[in-house]
């Protein structure tokens, strides 16, 4: 009997069983996964270590908030700032007159107006800068590049260095006039200029209110060009 066709034969199937039983192996080790990444941090992870996303904030916050102040029309910041050279002027003339002793009934009309006039200047400021009433009321000038304003500026200090060179009844007498000089054209201006060029409704509300203080100061400073009954 030959047995080398039947050897071949056998080698033959042997080395076939191999190489499927190599490519079962092949294929099962591409079909199993390997070790997952690990897993990054999930949502609630990150807030607890403080590495989620910013809070975001809509463009502006940062700089103007929710209560930034709209900006003034010109003709409404010039409206304010001439009350505010009326106010520094008249608190700084209520203050010349108490510095030189004036008599009893000039000495109150003084106190009062020192009195509504820092008042305003707080109120006045205030709708300036969009805040609350918070400014300290003080006799300095008004920032203002207007030629107008500055010239009553000039107009207001030269005429307290008048008066500043009088004394006693010389000066009463005097100062009371200038108050009733004073007081009347700053009425002329609030209702010639002022209120009727006012755009915004808080500030025309504001210079009406204002030009009824100074009407009323206008009447007491007449009253005082009398003769005390």
């Amino acid at each position: 009997m030959n047995l080398r066709p039947t050897l071949l034969v056998a080698s033959l199937a042997f080395a076939l069983s191999a190489c499927g039983d190599r490519a079962a192996d092949d294929h099962q080790a591409a079909a199993t996964p390997g070790t997952p990444p690990a897993a990054g941090p999930t949502t609630d992870d990150s807030a607890a270590m403080g590495t989620g996303p910013a809070d975001t904030m809509a463009p502006g916050d940062a700089q103007t908030g929710t209560g930034a102040a709209t900006a003034l029309a010109p003709a409404d910041r010039k409206a304010l700032l001439a009350v505010i050279e009326v106010d520094r002027h008249e608190i700084a003339a209520a203050q010349d007159a108490l510095k030189k002793g004036v008599g009893e009934r000039a000495r109150a009309y003084a106190e009062q107006l020192r009195t509504d006039h820092e008042r305003s200047m707080q109120t006045t400021q205030a709708m300036l800068d969009g805040k609350s009433e918070s400014a300290s009321a003080s006799p300095q000038p008004a920032a203002s590049d207007d030629p107008a304003l500055t010239a009553e500026r000039r107009q207001h200090d030269t005429e307290r260095q008048r008066l500043e060179g009088l004394d006693g009844e010389a000066f009463e007498t005097a100062w009371i006039d200038a108050m009733v000089k004073g007081h009347q054209a700053a009425l002329d201006k609030l209702d010639r200029e002022l209120i009727p060029q006012a755009s915004a409704g808080d500030v025309r509300s504001h210079l009406e209110s204002t030009r009824k203080t100074i009407a009323g100061h206008l009447e007491q400073a007449q009253a005082l060009q009398k003769p005390a009954s």
